[in-house]
């Protein structure tokens, strides 16, 4: 598992006596107070800045302590600090960010690559709704990593025009060229294809031990059967892999970003490929994987449930009584029970 940006960061202003840093420019002073110094490493990353000591001490107000370093935004009043992100010329530079850069893994590995070949076939919904993928997926890799870990193949020449607006002045890799040329140059050997209709599915062992990770850029409104195998072509020694939760991928989150964030979470938080997946599960996946677990229960509805089936279910699921019940009456399966005063009537 490589360091992540901010631990790299950390040390190195640990190794200069560094206790504390102040930004002008948080874009998200929530990501701040979560994230610490991985968002203040991925700024100077993205953005070309430098940590720098400044003339005369700044107050500023805290937001976070990460690895022992203070991080904050400036304030009238409160703690000092002589430290600073900063985008003009340095009174004396404390960490700049191109030897930030230089720590970091090059090639960037692992990688997660979207393949944009099949995006002339989208609808314009379709291409909006990848397009918003793409900009959180983002997002979620700077939690983690940063930008060069997240490649566009098969992209045509308006691709990066075209998502300007969701990702800024990111430093992502944007390239026409196939997934497999890219992962080749980059020497990713071991190679995992993520698509729902693999034979085999994903395991902690498979993320631990690969290079890359292939996602097919399609957002499906009206199914296409088997729309990601033309990936297995492209990336011949790729390991196509599915991601499932206890035998089945019905309520799998099947979004580019929460495919990636289950990735990530097992990566560096050390879940299970369950947990991650429960972890990231939206509301809408919980119904859905809810719904056929109560009516594969039920016999197809043919008879009613009793509260011991709800207990199984809430031992591994985020699942409350309300939920359970409003997914009871969505498959029309009546209950012999009553859920902390819900009505379970049909």
């Amino acid at each position: 598992m490589p360091e992540t940006p901010g631990t790299v960061l950390a040390r190195l202003l640990q190794e200069r006596g560094v206790d504390c840093v102040v930004t002008w420019i948080p874009n998200n002073p929530a990501r701040i107070r979560e994230l610490g110094l991985q968002e203040i490493a991925v700024e100077m990353l993205v953005y070309e800045r430098d940590i720098c000591l400044l003339p005369r001490p700044r107050p500023m107000r805290v937001l976070s302590t990460s690895h022992g370093v203070v991080v904050g935004v400036p304030r009238r009043e409160g703690p000092s600090c002589r430290y600073a992100v900063w985008s003009k010329r340095c009174y004396r530079r404390a960490v700049s960010w191109r030897e930030l850069e230089a720590l970091l893994p090059n090639p960037p590995l692992p990688l997660f690559i979207v393949d944009l070949g099949m995006l002339g076939g989208h609808s314009e919904e379709e291409r909006g709704s990848l397009k918003v993928q793409l900009g959180v997926a983002l997002s979620v890799i700077r939690r983690y990593l940063w930008d060069p870990h997240l490649a566009l193949t098969s992209a045509g020449d308006n691709v990066r025009e075209w998502l300007s607006d969701v990702i800024g002045r990111a430093k992502i890799t944007v390239s026409q060229e196939k997934p497999g040329r890219v992962l080749w140059s980059m020497g990713a050997d071991r190679v995992i294809i993520l698509r729902p209709d693999a034979e085999e599915a994903l395991t902690e062992d498979d993320i631990r031990g690969a290079d890359a990770f292939v996602l097919g850029g399609v957002v499906d409104k009206i199914p296409r059967k088997g729309a990601s195998r033309y990936l297995d072509a492209s990336v011949p020694w790729g390991e196509p892999r599915r991601i499932e939760l206890r035998g089945s991928i019905i309520g799998v989150p099947d979004r580019i970003n929460r495919v990636i964030e289950i990735i990530l979470r097992v990566l560096f938080e050390g879940l299970s490929v369950e947990e991650a997946v429960i972890a990231s599960m939206t509301k809408r996946d919980l119904m859905r994987r809810l719904i056929i677990e109560i009516m594969r229960e039920s016999r197809g509805g043919k008879r009613r449930l009793g509260r011991d089936h709800y207990e199984y279910l809430r031992a591994w699921l985020p699942v409350s009584c309300e939920d359970y019940v409003l997914a009871a009456r969505k498959a029309r399966v009546q209950l012999g029970w009553n859920c902390e005063g819900a009505d379970t009537s049909q």
